[in-house]
């Protein structure tokens, strides 16, 4: 099954709605979570849902997620061989700084990997 990451930001005044960006490749998620699925960041919590994926989801505050963003996205466009994956990537990024700098009201942001179908079966 394949997994991919989206990121979440969580608004905690005047009933604001969530942001979301998916698909995002940048995030290091084997840093919190193991190959064989043992959580390493107290971060983290498994989440099973109706489907009965196995998914993984991390909470972090403001602060935490910028800097590791920052240094996710720096080690992500230095390594040439995901360079093609890039511009792609760099449309991710620049909503995440969107959201950040257009929603002040963003508290927590989570940090969500999840099973998703790819009909390649």
């Amino acid at each position: 099954m394949a997994t991919t990451i989206r990121i979440v930001g969580v608004p905690v005044q005047n009933d604001r709605p969530v942001w979301t960006v998916d698909h995002v490749h940048w995030w290091r998620i084997e840093d919190f979570i193991g190959k064989k699925g043992e959580i390493k960041d107290p971060r983290f919590r498994e989440s099973v849902d109706r489907t009965m994926y196995l998914d993984y989801v991390g909470i972090f505050n403001l602060e935490e997620f910028i800097q590791l963003n920052d240094g996710y996205r720096k080690a992500f466009l230095a390594d040439t061989v995901k360079g093609i994956l890039h511009e792609e990537q760099l449309k991710r990024m620049a909503q995440i700084d969107a959201y950040l700098r257009q929603r002040q009201d963003t508290k927590w942001v989570l940090v969500e990997q999840y099973e998703w179908e790819t009909g390649m079966n």
